[in-house]
């Protein structure tokens, strides 16, 4: 229940006085203009008032089988009231015989999956649960102690806390579709454990001498994908295309969604977050387009391969997927320096990284890789023509050693 005073995930505990009739009653209410005034609604839970950053908030409790449990922060105590006795309605509808068990909810979430990647994702994370605390535990008997012990055991493995809010947070997946279906009463637990941050990670990212070496390494290589592979990197570098995009690509301006590659007009036109967008076409980028576009890949850019009977995917989602594999399978013959990062999205920042260090404007950077600019992006619009020319003279002429062996780096220049 706690102490008067003391320093909860949600802020401050002001009352915690079970048998207080009036709201804010205590030793450690900060002043009488700040209480929460009124009598206690009859027949209502106990409510107690907590100090958090945004100002006052109630926090009714309910005592369900001999276990108290504290229900969400509300400004209103009307709202916190009817969530406490909805809380007391649920939980004394269900006993300890029937919840369900660990084992058992694991199972409802996962056949509760549509996609075949969360649900992947799911049990990759409830086999480390397992392994914690068996296939017969009872969801009863998961309670926030035990939770704080699990993550306890996980940090002395050395698991980082990116990964080990991950396992709670599909624990408590488990517990909100237990509580929806009835096999669960009471609040989730999850919601009283307080997650930790781990350390922030830098955005992983190319210079413009690893994407030569890169580049370097699979015209060195005799597998068959070898050429595909760098006419992709090439491809998502000079475009700074998003995974997605590229996968709805056709090869021609030929779908319905107006989508595609004008080889004429030199541009390329995705259809992105923030809908389509002009790409110019430049030299060092053709000769890839064109080694592409020459495939059999039914008009697209990408290979969608064979669906399985009955399977939900669509095309696009199995062009994504394909890249996503094919990044993978290349991740472990890359030299050390440049493994880790072999991303997709990697070249998007490298892209826009390469554009800031060229010289490149703001207005052209944002139209190039289709960023919000906020309210001067209703107004200002970037032509065609000077992006295409600030394209050619950036991709060509300054990074056009990157792309072709014969070339030469330029030196830099000396200050006198």
């Amino acid at each position: 229940m706690g102490q008067i005073g003391e320093t909860i995930p949600s802020g401050i505990l002001v009352d915690a006085t079970p048998k207080c009739h009036t709201f804010g009653m205590g030793t450690a209410r900060k002043s009488r203009s700040t209480r929460p005034r009124g009598r206690k609604p009859k027949g209502a839970p106990n409510v107690k008032v907590v100090w958090t950053t945004a100002g006052w908030r109630f926090q009714a409790n309910v005592q369900v089988r001999g276990v108290r449990h504290w229900g969400q922060c509300f400004v209103e105590l009307a709202d916190a009231v009817a969530e406490a006795r909805d809380m007391k309605h649920r939980g004394s509808q269900v006993t300890d015989s029937d919840c369900c068990t660990l084992r058992e909810g694991m199972e409802a979430v996962l056949d509760a999956c549509n996609n075949r990647n969360t649900r992947r994702y799911y049990a990759e994370h409830f086999e480390t649960i397992l392994d914690y605390f068996g296939e017969d535990e009872g969801l009863h008997e998961i309670v926030p102690a035990r939770l704080e012990d699990f993550a306890e055991q996980r940090r002395r493995e050395g698991i980082s806390e990116t990964r080990i809010n991950k396992n709670l947070k599909a624990i408590g997946r488990v517990f909100r579709l237990a509580i929806k279906r009835g096999k669960y009463p009471g609040v989730n637990p999850i919601e009283r454990i307080e997650f930790r941050t781990g350390q922030p990670t830098l955005p992983s990212w190319y210079s413009v001498d690893e994407v030569a070496e890169l580049l370097r390494f699979f015209a060195t290589r005799e597998e068959p994908t070898a050429d595909r592979m760098r006419d992709w990197c090439i491809i998502l570098f000079c475009t700074g295309l998003r995974r997605e995009e590229f996968a709805q690509l056709p090869s021609d301006l030929d779908s319905e969604s107006g989508a595609g590659v004008d080889m004429d007009r030199e541009i390329i036109i995705p259809h992105g977050k923030r809908g389509q967008r002009m790409i110019p076409i430049t030299d060092s980028l053709r000769p890839a387009l064109i080694s592409l576009r020459g495939k059999d890949y039914c008009g697209f850019l990408l290979p969608a391969g064979k669906a399985k009977p009955g399977s939900k995917r669509t095309d696009a989602d199995r062009r994504a997927a394909l890249l996503a594999m094919s990044f993978r399978r290349w991740r472990p013959l890359l030299p050390d320096k440049l493994r880790s990062r072999f991303r997709a999205h990697t070249f998007r920042h490298s892209l826009k990284t390469a554009l800031a260090n060229a010289k490149c404007e703001e207005h052209f950077r944002d139209a190039w890789l289709g960023h919000s600019r906020g309210v001067r992006g209703h107004y200002e619009h970037a032509p065609l023509e000077p992006l295409q020319e600030e394209a050619h003279k950036i991709i060509d002429r300054k990074l056009g050693w990157v792309f072709d062996p014969r070339k030469r780096k330029p030196a830099k220049r000396r200050r006198r």
